[in-house]
């Protein structure tokens, strides 16, 4: 097992697998190995955000142009596809790129910086979603209670 400096990140070879640990976050290391694995999770990452995209974007739009979908619950639904859309725009396609990046051992720098601002992103946006989640419940909780007031 021998080691050497890669853009300021450290890679170790041991046989047929390569770790790379990421200066940005020393306890994140990953283990390439030439694998299907990130191959077959960076497509699924695509396929997913491309869906979400689309079928958020989708739902706003529908419920912003007609009229009759603009009701009290659909426009809560609405606000919760506003709260996913950056979910299927910053945070899958960006660990996409770093499933493709680890795969093709290229560019480990890069990789690290996208994971680093993936783990920044990702808890923001989804504490974002679970919190709106939460008032929804919340509202629909006082409407059935309180259905008389």
């Amino acid at each position: 097992m021998y080691s050497m400096e890669l853009n300021n990140n450290e890679t170790t070879n041991s046989s047929s697998r390569w770790t790379f640990y990421c200066r940005y976050a020393p306890n994140i290391s990953w283990e390439v190995s030439g694998s299907t694995f990130n191959l077959i999770t960076g497509l699924i990452k695509v396929i997913a955000s491309h869906s979400t995209v689309i079928l958020n974007a989708l739902v706003i739009l529908a419920i912003k142009q007609r009229k009759e979908l603009q009701k009290p619950s659909n426009i809560l639904l609405s606000g919760l596809a506003v709260t996913d859309l950056p979910v299927g725009v910053i945070v899958m396609p960006t660990s996409a790129t770093v499933d493709f990046f680890i795969l093709s051992q290229v560019s480990f720098q890069y990789a690290c910086m996208l994971y680093s601002a993936n783990v920044f992103f990702f808890p923001f946006l989804f504490s974002t979603t679970v919190h709106y989640l939460t008032t929804i419940a919340w509202e629909r909780h006082v409407a059935v209670k309180k259905w008389m007031d």
